[in-house]
């Protein structure tokens, strides 16, 4: 609620009018009485924009009692934050509700925000939906910004990006700026609108140059690697990656640590870069941990600690960071620099990146499995994981996966011709010991088909090269 209250002017401004239309009165002393509050409301307006909330929660309880709705909002937001109060998100409800009742948007859109989003009232994204809704129907462009997040990730109602956008649209009209963004991404990536890079760049560009970090950190991205057919500058991704590093976005402040450390868009600076990225470890930004991890463990820019950078690797690899658990899996597995070898955690940690699809861990896992490393000696897991490896492109996994699969034993059933395909993938790889290995069992192995079976290995081969090709 708090963070949004300066986005909140465009939609406020246009309510303003309603409100102070609505004090034409049928008789004097109505319109007398109603004349009082409206001055009060100014008194009580003027109060919270010098931040003095004990004497703007003074002139808003005997107007909220009174029935004013925008006082009743105000008031609500007052005991949602804990403003000259004491915080009080039940009182805040009961007060938003009041407004709401008599059809005051913005306490519609407050509403939602807490059933959305808040620690203490029972979340419910349904209930949310419903306020939001309310809120959009009178125009509410922050309801309307919020109604296009939820049906773009499918909170409280059917997923649909089509949706999404016609919410998006109707905020951008109004000037919401993450609105604004939001909807550039759809056109970046051709969900719910037609992909067009050239729109989507000049509403992301938009947000960006109206200051907000994460369309920063993502032109920032964007321009350093020249994605999605956008001309590569690296002197404009290093402005914008720097705009929303200071504005404290981790990952932006990682990206421009790795601009400084390669000469992107400014001379190489090995200090900035790591005081950059210790800013976003600061934040816990998996990322970040690992890179650390890796300067400290090679000793670059900073005294070589092999302990101290395992350590930052496991920080990384236990959020998840498929690098950084295969980082440790790696030095389990070598016991190099003072580290005791592991063999039992060098697998445990190559598997976790392998779940989670990292191709050259499955395949550290299939070998793990065929050799009896730290596990018991599997050759089907190994054909499975080598399989799953070897089907992301890993030379590695296509050779092996290729030579098990020509001798095959009790738990795996040999197959000349599959055999002969992944070798035959193998064989492209640009790793010359492995290209090497693979002609010669290839070889060896077309001997033993008969021309249909090298037929069909051949065609086989030339489909699987289109899909998973050799990435060394």
């Amino acid at each position: 609620m708090k963070s949004l209250v300066k986005m909140t002017a465009i939609c406020l401004s246009l309510l303003s009018v309603q409100v102070w239309a609505e004090v034409a009165a049928p008789n004097a002393s109505q319109y007398f009485q109603q004349k009082a509050q409206a001055l009060k409301l100014a008194d009580a307006d003027a109060a919270l924009s010098q931040k003095k909330y004990e004497d703007a929660q003074k002139l808003l309880q005997d107007l909220a009692k009174a029935g004013n709705k925008v006082a009743q909002y105000q008031l609500g937001y007052l005991y949602q934050n804990g403003f000259g109060v004491d915080k009080d998100e039940q009182l805040a409800m009961a007060w938003y509700l009041k407004a709401y009742q008599q059809k005051y948007a913005p306490a519609a859109y407050a509403l939602g925000v807490m059933y959305r989003a808040s620690a203490t009232v029972p979340a419910s994204n349904t209930q949310a939906v419903m306020m939001f809704k309310s809120a959009a129907d009178d125009n509410y462009c922050l309801a309307q910004y919020m109604l296009g997040e939820m049906a773009a990730t499918g909170t409280g109602m059917p997923k649909d990006t089509t949706a999404a956008k016609g919410w998006y649209e109707k905020a951008v009209q109004q000037g919401v700026v993450p609105a604004q963004y939001n909807l550039g991404l759809l056109y970046y990536a051709g969900d719910g609108a037609p992909k067009d890079t050239t729109t989507a760049l000049k509403l992301i560009s938009q947000a960006a140059d109206s200051g907000l970090p994460k369309a920063q950190a993502f032109l920032g991205v964007i321009y350093a690697l020249g994605l999605n057919g956008i001309t590569q500058d690296k002197a404009r991704a290093f402005k914008y990656l720097t705009l929303a590093a200071k504005q404290g976005v981790a990952s932006a402040q990682y990206n421009l640590g790795v601009m400084f450390a390669k000469g992107w868009g400014t001379p190489v600076d090995l200090t900035q870069a790591l005081q950059w990225n210790n800013s976003a470890v600061a934040q816990s930004y998996p990322r970040a941990e690992y890179l650390l991890g890796y300067y400290t463990f090679n000793g670059i820019n900073v005294a070589k600690d092999a302990q101290a950078g395992l350590d930052w690797y496991t920080k990384a690899g236990e959020q998840g960071l498929t690098d950084a658990q295969y980082a440790v899996g790696t030095v389990y597995h070598n016991g190099d620099n003072g580290i005791a070898k592991d063999e039992a955690k060098a697998f445990e940690w190559f598997q976790a990146a392998a779940k989670q699809g990292d191709a050259k861990s499955a395949y550290m896992t299939g070998y793990f499995f065929q050799k009896g490393i730290g596990v018991p000696l599997d050759t089907k897991q190994a054909a499975d994981w080598f399989e799953k490896a070897a089907m992301q492109g890993n030379d590695n996994a296509q050779l092996l996966l290729g030579t098990l699969l020509s001798v095959g034993d009790a738990n795996v059933p040999r197959n000349d011709v599959m055999a002969y395909v992944w070798l035959d993938l193998a064989s492209t790889s640009s790793n010359n010991e492995i290209r090497a290995s693979a002609i010669k069992v290839r070889d060896i192995l077309s001997k033993l088909l008969k021309p249909d079976q090298i037929n069909q290995a051949k065609q086989t081969a030339q489909a699987y090269f289109a899909k998973y090709s050799a990435k060394s």
